[in-house]
């Protein structure tokens, strides 16, 4: 693919999308273009690139070539430093911040299957005592509807387990058929919204986003 092309593929397909195509990402972007473009039975990247201006077809594809691009690896407790900032000094000072209110949203962008959203409840869960007594909400929004229907259903195999404890896994999930299944509490705390950050303007059904705080996760 000769560079001046890929650089106007990458870039319409930023505006439209907002996924951020990084310098590292363009292997993976250049297998994912080519791929579709065998699947539509197109002869060029260029044909792929004029295919976009096909307004009833092209709508089609923008949501195929998002959902294709944004399917990465996620699992539970991913980042590790990440998450022991979270443990040990964001969420602490939150709960301290909240605890008269005992009520917290929070707002995990690019949630993708939804196992690090789900880390999150799991910290706030050995964080708070009480938390029966709080009111509390994590959103989860990414703009890939496959992987939300994966996120709700709770259910994860082996590889989403690769950085959790033995403890943890026995403590907030439950063995089912070749996998495992959240708790039911854990679960209720989180709720998962389609959203396109670039050409949405947020259309979400939660009204309240204004007093969500933002981890990006």
């Amino acid at each position: 693919m000769k560079d001046a092309l890929l650089k106007l593929l990458i870039q319409v397909i930023s505006e439209q999308t907002g996924l951020n195509i990084r310098e590292q990402d363009r292997d993976k972007f250049i297998e994912t273009v080519s791929a579709r473009i065998r699947f539509l039975e197109l002869s060029s990247s260029e044909e792929y690139y004029h295919f976009f201006k096909k307004d009833n077809k092209s709508k089609i594809e923008w949501q195929e070539i998002t959902k294709c691009l944004t399917t990465g690896e996620t699992y539970f407790f991913r980042d590790r430093g990440q998450f022991s900032l979270l443990k040990f000094s964001i969420l602490p000072e939150l709960i301290e911040l909240r605890k008269g209110r005992r009520a917290l949203r929070i707002w995990s962008a690019g949630c993708s299957t939804g196992e690090e959203a789900y880390s999150i409840a799991i910290l706030l869960n050995e964080l708070i005592p009480s938390i029966k007594d709080w009111d509390i909400l994590i959103l989860g929004t990414d703009i890939n509807e496959d992987a939300l229907k994966k996120a709700r259903r709770g259910y994860y195999r082996d590889w989403s387990f690769r950085m959790v404890s033995e403890d943890i896994k026995k403590q907030w999930f439950r063995k089912a058929k070749e996998g495992w299944r959240l708790n039911k509490d854990i679960i209720e705390m989180v709720k998962f919204e389609s959203v396109d950050l670039i050409n949405d303007k947020f259309k979400c059904s939660y009204h309240f986003l204004h007093n969500f705080i933002p981890i990006l996760a």
